[in-house]
Formats: structure tokens, sequence, C-alpha cells
């Protein structure tokens, strides 16, 4: 498979189900060598079965995006694999399914602890390994509904920031997700109302 991410590593957090797998299976079909991340065993290894079936590249990693030491596990077996980390994806995330008016505090905690802490601990971590190997182009993350990215960019909301490394000159910028729909992944979001 050659295209737009030929030789590219991404990881996809979330990618034993849903959009999860739909984005490393469009990953894959267009050259990159794709990470599946989940705590759903079963699912996860069906996605990377799914995207060598056919002819793409994939390893499954097993992962708790809530416990910052298996995120730095699951990246360091990613560049122990492929040698490198270009982009992620971090889609992993849950929701408990009750009315805000009877929202059990657990069930909101843990929510926290994977929808928002877990994608800090990725990016935290995934950004070390971007910048490591020639970070600062375009990556992006999904929050909810933004989008984050490494970028050569130097302002964050309008403010001055200090370059993450110099020779690189990579630091976090947050954007609408539409950005990324219309801009950054045409081929992923083909119509720019489509989901997401």
């Amino acid at each position: 498979m050659v295209g737009q991410f030929d030789g590219k590593v991404v990881v996809v957090t979330g990618g034993g189900s849903g959009i999860g797998r739909c984005c490393a299976v469009a990953f894959a079909q267009h050259g990159a060598r794709v990470v599946v991340a989940d705590v759903a065993v079963d699912g996860g290894e069906e996605t990377a079965r799914q995207i060598v079936t056919d002819g793409g590249e994939a390893l499954f990693v097993r992962a708790d995006v809530a416990q910052s030491g298996e995120v730095r596990a699951m990246l360091s077996r990613a560049v122990e694999t492929y040698g490198r980390l270009d982009y992620a994806v971090n889609n992993a995330g849950i929701s408990a399914g009750f009315p805000l008016h009877e929202y059990p505090d657990e069930d909101w905690e843990r929510v926290l602890r994977i929808n928002l802490t877990g994608v800090f601990l990725c990016m935290k971590h995934e950004i070390i390994h971007m910048l490591a190997h020639g970070g600062g182009g375009h990556r992006q993350h999904r929050i909810g509904g933004w989008s984050c990215r490494v970028t050569r960019r130097r302002r964050l909301h309008g403010q001055q920031t200090r370059r993450r490394r110099a020779d690189q000159g990579g630091c976090p910028r947050v954007c609408p997700a539409g950005h990324a729909r219309q801009r950054r992944l045409p081929w992923l979001y083909p119509d720019p109302h489509g989901p997401l």
C-alpha cells in the first residue's frame, strides 16, 4: 500500500472499534504503519488483523490510556517496532450514558480519567517521541470537539510561546476539530458536513 502516509507511523487509541477502527484502517489504506491501542484485546487484535489481511502493517498493543505507565510502554513498543512516531489519533473515550442530574460521581471521575487525563497523558508522551524524530509537522489529536496538533507555529491562543525545542520549533496549538476534518484529513472525511 502506497499513499499519502507511506512509511509514516501512527498510533490510534481506542482502535478496537468504531471511529478508532475506521481511522486505523483508513491510515493503513494510505500507507501508514498503524499501532492499534485499546483495552479491549479482542477488538484491537481484530483491527490489526483486518489491516494486515488487507495488505497493510499493524501492531496491536493493549493499553489503558488513563495509566501513564501503560501509555509510555505502548509508545515505547511502537517506536521499538517501527523506529519512530509521526501521527497520533487519541480517540479512546467512554460515556456512562446517564442524564447529567443522575450521573454517579464515580462514573464521572472514570470518564474524566479516560477522556481527559487519558488524552493529556498520550499527548504528553507522544510529543516527546514526535520531536525526537523531527517533530513540528501537523499531528492531529482529537479531544471532544477540539483537535490539537504539534506544529511549527509559535502562537497558542494568540500568546507568544517558547519553542519546545529550538531546533525543531514544535509547540502545541489548539484548533477546532473541523479544521482537521476539512483541511488536514480530507481523505478520511470527504464530506465537510459529515460525521465528527
